[in-house]
This record gives C-alpha cells, structure tokens and sequence, in this order.
C-alpha cells in the first residue's frame, strides 16, 4: 500500500491490528499504532487494547484505557480480558468490579437487555468473573418482573453455582413478583431437594437502650405484633436487657 502510495483507512488499520494481535507480532503493532497516530486514523480503542495485550504489553493496554476520555462496553470488556489474560488477576477483579456496577446501573434503570449485551461480551472461562455480574443482572430482572430473562440468567448462574442459595432465592422473588407462585413452589421444592438452604437476613434495632437483632420472617405483622407486646411486657416487670434475640417468632 505504501509502495503505490495508498492511504490505509480505519477499516485497514483494525485488520492489521488484528492480525499482529493473533500472531503475537508486537513490533509490527507498535508500527500500526505509529501509522494510525501519524495520518490522523481513527479507530476504536479496543483494537490497541487488544493488540497490545495479546502481545504481553499489558502495561500500554493500561495506558491506552486509562487515557480514553470515555470507555464503553467493549473497551472494559478489552482491559479485563487483557489483564486476566496477562496474569494481572487482582487488577482484573479491581476493573471487573466497576464493570459490575455498570451492569447494575443498566439493570436499575431497566435497560436489560443492555445489560445482558454487556455481560455476553465477557469471555466465561473465569465463573467468579461472571457470578457478580450474572447476580447484578438476576436482581435487576426481579425488580422489572422480566421473568423470562430471570430464568435464563439463573440456569447460567446455576451451573456456575449450583450449591449457592441466592440465585435460586432471587428467581424465586423474580416469580413471586410475577405473581407465578407455583413456579415459587417449585424452586423452594428444588432447593429443598439439593439441600440448599437460605440463611435468613436480619436487622438491629435500638429501644431504650436495648440492642435488638430481629431475624426476617414471612409474616411480618405477627413478628411485629409479638415484638411490642414483648418489649410492653419487659418495660411492665422493669426488667433490663443489654441484647434480646428474637428468632422464630
């Protein structure tokens, strides 16, 4: 091309840096980065990302991302690859968990599909990149009622993590939502039949200087009903507790 005096565009410039990225060719990259750089090319930032981490120069992916004024979906998807590719485990998990929180925010706002798009481009060779990420989705799929996605989410998450409690917990909310209780039923059944078993959650609270931890239950209003007749009866008889634990009431 430059022997006829042809002028690469930006299509050209990815290619070849495609190529240099497959077969390791970090000289030839470099060269291509120059190229791109001197004749005002402009091209997505993940094809640098790519091909210099591919050619074990992690630390000018790094550059190269950090100094992008924006970065989308594909260039986090690039340095996490990269750097886990690379043997920068801890860095990868740092950048991952920023990754996360944009998976939640898409899911928040509802954007779901965004968010699932997002997810995909992820290589799913490490299960505990994908676990936080696949969680963050499943949640936000609760939150909208998207069952039908829920269910896809969860089956992925389940063979990452079959033991864990959560993700059949948070399906079973998903149902609950959509008001598809005896899909409810079947995942308890399931959970029952695999052993898993889902720690209850609980909160603190403070009355006269009594420190109370109360375990989460599903009818609520009896919890609270025997609570204050409870707390009436020890404020009767004067008696004074430093810690009072009410389970299973």
């Amino acid at each position: 091309m430059q022997i006829r005096r042809v002028k690469g565009d930006k299509f050209t410039a990815v290619t070849l840096l495609t190529g240099s990225a497959q077969s390791g060719a970090l000289e030839q990259g470099k060269w291509i980065h120059r190229y791109i750089d001197e004749n005002g090319i402009k091209i997505d930032a993940p094809a640098l990302i790519e091909m210099y981490a591919k050619c074990g120069c992690i630390e000018k992916s790094l550059e190269i991302f950090n100094g992008l004024r924006e970065k989308d979906a594909a260039c986090w998807t690039s340095i996490i690859c990269g750097l886990a590719k690379n043997g920068k485990a801890s860095k990868a998990v740092e950048l991952l968990e920023h990754y996360a929180c944009l998976v939640d925010l898409l899911g928040r706002a509802g954007l779901l599909d965004e968010a699932e798009e997002m997810i995909e481009r992820v290589p799913s060779e490490n299960n505990e990149i994908m676990i936080p990420l696949y969680g963050a989705l499943l949640s936000a799929c609760r939150i909208h009622g998207n069952v039908e996605m829920g269910e896809r989410v969860a089956k992925r998450l389940a063979d990452i993590e079959s033991s864990g409690s959560s993700v059949h917990t948070l399906l079973a909310n998903t149902y609950a939502f959509a008001d598809r209780w005896e899909d409810v039923t079947k995942v308890r059944r399931k959970m029952k039949d695999l052993g898993v078993r889902k720690v209850p959650g609980s909160s603190s609270i403070e009355i006269d200087g009594m420190s109370m931890s109360l375990l989460t239950v599903t009818e609520i209003n009896i919890v609270l009903h025997r609570l204050m007749k409870q707390l009436l009866g020890l404020k009767e008889k004067g008696m004074e507790r430093e810690n009072l634990v009410l389970i299973g009431l």
